[in-house]
C-alpha cells in the first residue's frame, strides 16, 4: 500500500502534556491499525503484554520500561568498526525483510491537485519494484519491538545506502514527524558505532505517552538556529522547527551530521515534539525538536548494562534489559551511565570550534 501525503497534511503543533486524550491523524491511524494487526498476525518476536513502567523521582523523570524480551530476542547488531562503513549487500538489509512487515510506503506529492489528502492506494509495483522513476521509502514493523508502534522509516529502500544521514532522509523523517498529531510519537536514528544495528539507512519510530525530559531542557544559543544543550548528561546540540522551515533544519542537521560522518564521530539523533526554545516546560506553545548528540564510539559488545545509550536513552526513555536493578535504579544512576559516552569539555570545545565555521 502506499501512503500518499501533501504539506497541507501537516500537524505544526500538538497538544500539551496534560489529562487530554492525545489526538491522532490519518497517518497515526495508519500506522497504528497496521501495526496492530501485524502484532495480532504473529509477525513480530514477541507481544508487548505486561510491560513494567516506572518514572524515577528526580529533575529529569526518566520514564524506565523493564523489557527482557527485547533485549533476549532481538537481532544480533552487525559488527562495525567505523561511522563511515559502506553497505554489504550479502548481510541482512531492508530488502530481505518479509512482506508481512512492510506496513506501506510513503510518498510526498508536491501539488494539492495531485493527490486526496492522505490517501492510501495500491503500490504501482511490479514483482516488488516500483515501475515509475523515483525513490521509494517505506514504513516497516520492528519485529523486536522497544514500545507501542515500533515501526522504521525506511527512505529510498533500494538505493541501498549505509546507515549514514542524507539531506533527504532529514527531510522525510521531519514531515513523518509532522504527519502525526500524536504527542507522544517520536523518530530516533543511531549512526553505526552509535548502536544502529543494521547497516541501511533508516529511523526508528514509536509511540510513547509520556512526556520526555529532553522535550523542554534548556538550550543556549550556538551558531544561526542550531542551539547548545544545557542540562543534559551527553553534551550535544538543538534545532527546532519554529521560526524556520523543513528544508532549512533539514539542511542544518545535513551538514551537522556530515562533519561527524567525515570525521568519524558516531552521534544520535532524535525528533519529537515539544515547547518551543526559551519557553517553560507548562507552555502551550509545541514545535518539533531536533536533538543531535556526538559521542565516543561504541563499536563492541552492548549485550552488558542494564541499559543502552542510543537515541531514545539519550532522550529519556530508558528501555531496561533485566529484571535485577529494576527496581532500585534511580536518576544520579542513568546520569552516570549516560555520562560516560559523552565527549569531555575539551572535545566538545573544539568541535563547536570547526562546527560553528561549517554552520
Amino acid at each position: 500500500m502506499l501512503f500518499q501525503y501533501h504539506e497541507s497534511d501537516f500537524v505544526v503543533s500538538t497538544e500539551p502534556w496534560d489529562d487530554s486524550k492525545p489526538h491522532c491523524s490519518k497517518f497515526d491511524e495508519e500506522v497504528q491499525l497496521r501495526w496492530d494487526q501485524a502484532m495480532e498476525d504473529g509477525h513480530f518476536r514477541y507481544r508487548l503484554d505486561n510491560i513494567e513502567r516506572r518514572v524515577l523521582e528526580g529533575e529529569k523523570h526518566y520514564v524506565v520500561e523493564l523489557n527482557e524480551k527485547r533485549a533476549k530476542e532481538r537481532r544480533r547488531p552487525q559488527p562495525v568498526k567505523s561511522v563511515q562503513e559502506p553497505f554489504n549487500p550479502n548481510v541482512f538489509n531492508f530488502n530481505k525483510i518479509k512482506p508481512e512487515e512492510i506496513l506501506f510506503s510513503i510518498h510526498k506529492h508536491e501539488s494539492q491537485s495531485d493527490v486526496n489528502a492522505c490517501s492510501l492506494g495500491k503500490d504501482d509495483k511490479v514483482d516488488g519494484k516500483v515501475t515509475e522513476k523515483g525513490e521509494r521509502s517505506l514504513v516497516v514493523i520492528n519485529v523486536s519491538p522497544l514500545g507501542y508502534g515500533h515501526v522504521l522509516l525506511v527512505p529510498n529502500v533500494e538505493a541501498c545506502l549505509p546507515q549514514v544521514l542524507t539531506e533527504s532522509a532529514i527531510k522525510l523523517a521531519l514531515e513523518a514527524m509532522l504527519l502525526s498529531a500524536h504527542r507522544g510519537f517520536r523518530i530516533g536514528f543511531n549512526s553505526l558505532c552509535a548502536l544502529a544495528s543494521v547497516n541501511h539507512l533508516h529511523f526508528h519510530a514509536y509511540y510513547l505517552d509520556e512526556e520526555l525530559f529532553i522535550e523542554y531542557c534548556k538550550v543556549a544559543t550556538f551558531s544561526g538556529i542550531c542551539y547548545e544543550l544545557k542540562t543534559t548528561p551527553v553534551r550535544g546540540f538543538a534545532v527546532q522547527l519554529y521560526g524556520s522551515n523543513v528544508s532549512r533544519v533539514a539542511r542544518v542537521l545535513h551538514s551537522v551530521s556530515s562533519y561527524f560522518t567525515r570525521e568519524n564521530i558516531a552521534h544520535n539523533m532524535f525528533i519529537s515534539r515539544g515547547t518551543r526554545f526559551g519557553e517553560g516546560r507548562g507552555s502551550k506553545e509545541r514545535t518539533v525538536r531536533v536533538i543531535v548528540w556526538p559521542r565516543t564510539s561504541q563499536c563492541g559488545d552492548t549485550t552488558g548494562g542494564l541499559f543502552n545509550a542510543a537515541a531514545v536513552e539519550l532522550a529519556g526513555h530508558l528501555p531496561i534489559k533485566e529484571s535485577e536493578g529494576f527496581q532500585e535504579l534511580v536518576e544520579a544512576d542513568v546520569e552516570k551511565s549516560l555520562s560516560e559516552i559523552s565527549l569531555s569539555h575539551e572535545e566538545f570545545l573544539t568541535l563547536k570550534q570547526n562546527l560553528k565555521e561549517i554552520i
